[in-house]
């Protein structure tokens, strides 16, 4: 039985980091809506290139990468650090695409005090820290790009959670 999305604050930041980009209109301009790779599915999994929009234009997915657990980090307190990245395939020769793409995201980065650092988990806020770390971007990635001869472009980065180690304990 999966948790609802308040009780699993994992699934709460990706949700968050969605809404982050999904709030800049230049964002949601360039990659359409099927275009937008999300992982949430309910009702079974589906592959990633599964409803993509048919229409020319980018693919964005985030996906989480990792976790770094850090219990009784400090007195009361345990942290976790998820890597998290976000990715590009423009199908596309040309630099504008993943360019005009890269620099939304980017953007869109700035609403990390609104969209998750104030996220909430029986009733504290827990997101600390939200650090993208680096955009690499190649012409092709057969693997990203489907086949198709085209710059991607991956960011990566983490944002670090903190939580009371007995909250965390507890059966509730």
């Amino acid at each position: 039985m999966a948790l609802e999305l308040a009780d699993n604050p994992l699934r709460l930041v990706y949700a968050a980091i969605w809404t982050m980009l999904e709030a800049k209109t230049e964002f949601t301009g360039l990659v359409l809506t099927g275009n937008r790779i999300k992982y949430t599915n309910t009702v079974g999994n589906r592959a990633p290139d599964q409803d993509v929009a048919t229409s020319v234009g980018p693919r964005v997915r985030v996906a989480h990468t990792g976790f770094i657990p850090h219990l009784f980090r400090v007195t009361g307190g345990s942290s976790l650090v998820i890597r998290w990245e976000i990715e590009i395939a423009s199908g596309d020769q040309r630099f504008a695409t993943e360019l005009d793409v890269t620099w939304a995201i980017f953007r869109a980065m700035t609403g990390w005090a609104t969209h998750i650092q104030t996220l909430t988990w029986k009733g504290e806020t827990f997101a600390r820290l939200y650090r993208p770390q680096k955009d690499d971007a190649e012409i092709m990635d057969v693997n990203v790009n489907r086949g198709i001869k085209g710059w991607s472009s991956l960011w990566t980065g983490e944002a670090e959670l903190w939580f009371s180690t007995t909250q965390l304990a507890s059966g509730t």
